[in-house]
């Protein structure tokens, strides 16, 4: 049981909530991903080219920054 509920900080600063996972990935989808003004669908075929672009990103920005970053970062 323990694994089908979530401890979720509510907003506001009304503390923390329990939440069924299940309920919690439904709502995330209904009303966040969902949001086309926001996000955007990326087609199957794309996905390898991005994060292709990503790796690449992230590359760059560790070697930029390494000089403040210890071994666990």
């Amino acid at each position: 049981m323990q694994d089908q509920l979530l401890v979720i900080q509510c907003d506001k600063n009304l503390g923390p909530a329990i939440i069924e996972k299940e309920k919690y990935i439904s709502n995330a989808i209904s009303h966040h991903l969902s949001d086309t003004s926001t996000y955007q669908k990326i087609p199957s075929r794309n996905i390898p080219t991005i994060v292709k672009r990503l790796k690449e990103e992230i590359s760059k920005w560790i070697k930029k920054y390494s000089g403040g970053l210890n071994k666990e970062e």
